[in-house]
């Protein structure tokens, strides 16, 4: 028997997957049931539904209909997912006396007033890359597959935006911990990551920050073997063909803004807004700037990454 090809409704179910309902183009309704989202293909394969498990933010992660327009089951084909995150300083009373001490103390030491003054500064600007003194506040994802992508940002608003081309949700998100949660809740349903420096920064942030607010960490291979794209692929690691040359050689590592100009990608610091920026935007309440410059920053890994997947993967 040769069914026409269905409409798959779902939704997340924890670690599984529900089916509510599977409705051939004819009219004709189907099945109800839970499977595990690698299973969802199987499932459906074995009752001759010619469907693809689609692990996308509008369709699996949410939801909404997922059109199954694949002749056969694609339970293995697993999405890559990239993403980058924008982190913003804890306010000053987040630490006590003995905490600035400690911050403070290489300064501290310095026997100049104006030198001391200037490193403290330094310190204070340092604040918002390390998980100890500072928080996510921006979590952009999008699938390299379908280009289609979520935004994850604290806001005081409750009010959702979707990009110009609707295939980015921004979502706005009460706390961290929410913030978080809902991150790693769609990071498990992919196999791969794409980043820039994020083995570097982005994922031991995650993780640090993650334990901190008591959230479920649901990948924890993503610092994994360096010398390995799988399961993350970090472009840093890979355009200094992991520093083989060192800090000033031929292979050194530049910023994303610099491969972009060079690799002809719009660069995210283009339109005005730089990751200095975050701390004083969040302070004004312009949450959804440092959401849209957080997607600009995945926009522009995305298409560096096509670009080294084309021309340069697979050197050794």
């Amino acid at each position: 028997m040769v069914f026409a090809p269905a409409t798959v409704h779902i939704s997340p179910v924890g670690d599984e997957v529900a089916l509510v309902s599977a409705t051939r183009h004819s009219g004709f309704s189907a099945i109800s049931e839970v499977v595990t989202p690698r299973a969802f293909g199987c499932a459906c394969a074995a009752m001759s539904y010619p469907v693809a498990f689609i692990s996308d933010f509008g369709h699996f992660a949410r939801g909404a209909p997922a059109p199954c327009i694949l002749n056969r089951c694609a339970r293995t084909t697993m999405a890559t997912l990239t993403f980058d995150i924008e982190t913003s300083a804890l306010p000053h009373d987040a630490f006590d006396e003995a905490q600035w001490e400690f911050l403070f103390r290489e300064a501290d030491r310095l026997p100049d007033p104006a030198a001391r003054e200037q490193k403290r500064a330094e310190i204070v600007q340092q604040l918002n890359l390390w998980p100890l003194t500072a928080q996510v506040v921006c979590i952009a994802m999008v699938n390299v597959d379908t280009d289609r992508g979520q935004v994850l940002y604290l806001s005081g608003d409750n009010q959702s935006k979707a990009d110009q081309d609707s295939t980015v949700e921004f979502v706005p998100c009460p706390d961290e911990a929410t913030l978080l949660s809902s991150f790693w809740d769609v990071a498990r349903h992919y196999e791969h990551v794409v980043t820039f420096n994020g083995r570097g920064f982005d994922v031991p942030f995650l993780y640090l920050r993650s334990a901190v607010r008591g959230v479920a960490i649901t990948r924890k291979d993503w610092i994994g073997y360096r010398y390995s794209t799988e399961p993350h692929c970090d472009l840093a690691d890979q355009l200094t063909f992991y520093n083989v040359s060192g800090r000033e050689g031929a292979a050194r590592k530049f910023n994303l803004d610099f491969y972009c100009k060079v690799f002809g990608i719009d660069s995210p610091k283009s339109h005005g807004v730089t990751g200095r920026d975050v701390n004083q935007l969040m302070a004004e309440g312009r949450y959804i700037e440092v959401a849209e410059y957080c997607l600009r920053d995945v926009r522009a890994t995305v298409a560096l990454y096509k670009i080294w997947k084309e021309r340069l993967a697979g050197i050794k």
